[in-house]
């Protein structure tokens, strides 16, 4: 005998991945989602229409969705109660159906909660700030199971939140083998290499003067392997990689790839904004280096430099440009519990307490020189405060 058909009921609000994660946890195997979406003027929110199809996407690989035709009063709860008791009684044996009653309203949320008990039916709430499911069985019994999250990847996340990752432009940036070497080189020296690596992109701006950079033995050795530098000072393409910054955006992916405890990790990434309409461009933009964990999006900016006070203490245009750009994206790619990160090869001391301050506002994380080496953890924190 084949087992019931496990259909997941999920309400369709502004907070995406609870309404995907119980997709991707291990054991649940759900085979199908329904999402009910509230209404305005008498026909489903556009906006969550939209946001129906974005879920659809991102979880098409794993399991059939479809948007319910009937939409809900985001304000009466028996609004929701009634319309998910007309489906419920639709249903026959075969499908087993868990209701998630983490998205909506808060009025959505008590309908859809009374229907289930009206039908004794399993509850499930996501707690993604704590990384965990609560279920809530007809008995009354509460169960609490933490994340065991399986296949969520970054274009999985993206693509929940209406964003596509640039095939194209963003295998033209990627990181390539000889960067990657010489990032685990600096790695290995620690600050010693975080420093020598500063130093050269200093010399990038002082071609004219004589070479006076000390490099640790192992780095120049990587550096001349990988054709950076030669007769003595560094070539084209190492001029290119320290003036840049490329150094420090591949020196902080290969960080968090050797942590091994992120999901999933990117970088460069190029990421468009599809158009809702056909006559509309879509929008593009860059982020350094992405990190995945529990279904919570770290973006980060590497900035060799975030621009030093000016004489009257004020906050440098440079860092405003950096930390507005990140919180643009951090609002309307990563989600509520995303987090947005800068990681600079300056002293903290060196920046200005108005750019701390703007980043403090910004929920977003400077990190400094000093704290290089222990950037994986902190990323990891940040994204995992109870952790």
């Amino acid at each position: 005998m084949s087992r019931p058909n496990r259909l997941l009921i999920s309400l369709v609000s502004d907070q995406r991945m609870q309404n995907v994660l119980p997709v991707f946890q291990g054991g649940l195997k759900f085979d199908s989602v329904l999402l009910i979406a509230s209404t305005q003027r008498g026909a489903i929110n556009p906006r969550y229409r939209h946001i129906a199809a974005d879920l659809a996407r991102a979880m098409k690989n794993q399991v059939a969705v479809r948007l319910h035709p009937k939409p809900v009063d985001p304000y009466d709860p028996e609004s929701t109660r009634t319309v998910l008791g007309r489906i419920l009684e639709q249903f026959g044996e075969d499908i087993e159906s868990v209701i998630n009653f983490t998205g909506g309203t808060k009025p959505m949320a008590v309908g859809a909660y009374l229907a289930a008990e009206d039908h004794g039916l399993p509850q499930l709430y996501v707690d993604t700030f704590n990384e965990r499911f609560l279920f809530y069985e007809p008995s009354g019994v509460m169960r609490i199971v933490d994340f065991h999250l399986e296949n969520v990847t970054i274009p999985i996340y993206l693509k929940a939140h209406h964003r596509n990752i640039h095939q194209k432009q963003t295998r033209q940036h990627q990181f390539q083998p000889q960067e990657l070497a010489i990032a685990k080189a600096l790695i290995h020296l620690g600050e010693r290499g975080v420093s020598a690596a500063d130093a050269l992109h200093t010399r990038t701006f002082q071609k004219n003067s004589a070479m006076r950079t000390k490099i640790p033995r192992s780095l120049k050795l990587a550096l001349e392997e990988t054709n950076f530098f030669s007769q003595g000072d560094l070539t084209h393409a190492g001029e290119e990689y320290f003036r840049a910054g490329r150094w420090l955006e591949a020196f902080t992916y290969q960080l968090l790839l050797d942590a091994k405890v992120f999901d999933d990790i990117l970088g460069p990434v190029i990421f468009e904004s599809p158009s809702r309409h056909d006559d509309q461009t879509s929008v593009t933009n860059e982020i350094d280096v992405m990190a995945l964990h529990h279904g919570k999006l770290g973006l980060i900016e590497c900035k060799t430099r975030l621009r030093r006070r000016d004489r009257t203490g004020g906050q440098a245009s440079g860092a405003q440009d950096a930390l507005g750009k990140l919180k643009a994206l951090q609002d309307v790619s990563a989600g509520l519990f995303g987090k947005g990160f800068v990681v600079t090869a300056q002293f903290g001391g060196k920046l200005s307490p108005a750019v701390y301050e703007r980043a403090r506002e910004y929920r977003l994380t400077i990190i400094p020189r000093a704290q290089l080496m222990s950037l994986p953890d902190l990323i990891y924190r940040g994204l995992s405060p109870r952790r």
